[in-house]
């Protein structure tokens, strides 16, 4: 067994401004993680054989935000993590939680029983976390959360995924939000993590998502908030919370039948009952997902097959004609995009969504 104290540089010494997180292994891969709690600033990394997470906790305030908000209240938080084996990028996302500059919360971890998974839970990060782990038989994201509510203390319920790191000032900013605003839920983006921002996919994901979530119809504030409804694409459960008594009053659940899209469901169910409830939150989280090209046009296929069940997704002759026409979506991609090489991979990516929603019609 090699136990290895990791900073980026290749270094033994902690370094300032780092977290270290020891990670065991063997010739078969992971093992285990520990937390060093006398660092919880700075970067989280987290090294085995087969898996490298460089986890950067970088400033939350990008250069289009002017976000300066503080709580005015200390409710208590609930942060909602289902996870399924993802035990090293778990043990970031951990790690970024228990970095939070927000102390009054709580962390409700539903898990499908992984022998790795297991072992990060019983580290003494999550110990410290004294986190609740609830044990999931089948490996379902909408059940897992469905899960999570029923044990879900909070006032606020804040949601993130098992391959995010939120930055440390991500639920004291929901909090904000909510104490200077009259909504109901709030929630940001997930951007790409600077790890694999030289990955042709993770630049096209950034594109899309600045494109299509970051309100343009609206004019935010001086903190970078916008308020609305729906039109805002804040439903991404990677960084979303709601007020639980919204949540409660609505009878909002998230729909186990759909591969994708319950998160925009169980938003709709809420903002049904509160048009105008809704906040862009300026705090982003990072994706550290590994955006393989194979991983980027899986996900836009089935996005595509998901699209195909929901009455605000593509129409089946729309999508169709795209690809019938795709010489000019190609012409489209090189003219939003910064690159040719990613306008290419942005293209490649369109079609293959426009395919998944022809497929995902016919099987319907």
């Amino acid at each position: 067994m090699v136990v290895d104290e990791v900073r980026p540089d290749g270094l033994r010494e902690p370094a300032m401004g780092w977290v270290c997180v020891l990670v065991e292994h063997d010739d078969t891969g992971f093992l285990g993680v520990h937390y060093n709690p006398l660092r919880r600033s700075g970067l989280k990394t987290v090294f085995t054989r087969t898996f490298i997470l460089s986890i950067k906790m970088g400033d939350s305030e990008a250069a289009w935000s002017n976000f300066s908000l503080a709580p005015e209240n200390e409710p208590l938080v609930s942060i909602v993590i289902p996870t399924h084996l993802r035990a090293p990028k778990l043990a970031a996302t951990l790690a970024a939680i228990h970095a939070q500059d927000y102390e009054n919360a709580e962390v409700v971890v539903v898990a499908t029983p992984d022998a790795d998974t297991e072992r990060i839970l019983r580290t003494p990060l999550c110990d410290e976390l004294d986190a609740t782990v609830v044990v999931q038989e089948t490996s379902g994201v909408s059940e897992a959360r469905n899960i999570a509510l029923e044990y879900a203390t909070g006032d606020i319920v804040a949601f993130t995924d098992d391959d995010c790191v939120p930055p440390p000032d991500w639920v004291s900013g929901i909090v904000a939000v909510f104490d200077a605003y009259d909504v109901v839920t709030t929630g940001g983006m997930q951007l790409p993590h600077e790890r694999v921002y030289n990955r042709f996919p993770a630049r096209v994901d950034e594109s899309r998502i600045l494109r299509n979530q970051l309100p343009h119809r609206r004019d935010r504030d001086d903190n970078g908030v916008a308020v609305g409804g729906m039109e805002l694409r804040t439903f991404a459960t990677s960084n979303v919370a709601y007020r639980r008594t919204a949540i409660e009053e609505t009878s909002a659940s998230f729909d186990e039948t759909l591969h994708r899209g319950e998160d925009a469901t169980f938003q709709r169910t809420v903002l049904e009952a509160y048009p105008e409830g809704n906040a862009f939150l300026p705090i982003p989280v990072w994706h550290n997902r590994d955006y393989t090209l194979r991983q980027f046009l899986d996900q836009r296929y089935r996005n595509g097959i998901a699209e195909s069940g929901t009455p605000d997704g593509r129409s089946f002759m729309g999508s169709i004609a795209g690809i019938a026409l795709a010489p000019l979506l190609l012409a489209r991609s090189i003219h939003r995009e910064d690159s040719l090489s990613t306008a290419i991979c942005a293209w490649i990516g369109d079609v293959t969504a426009r395919i998944g929603v022809g497929v995902g019609t016919l099987r319907n």
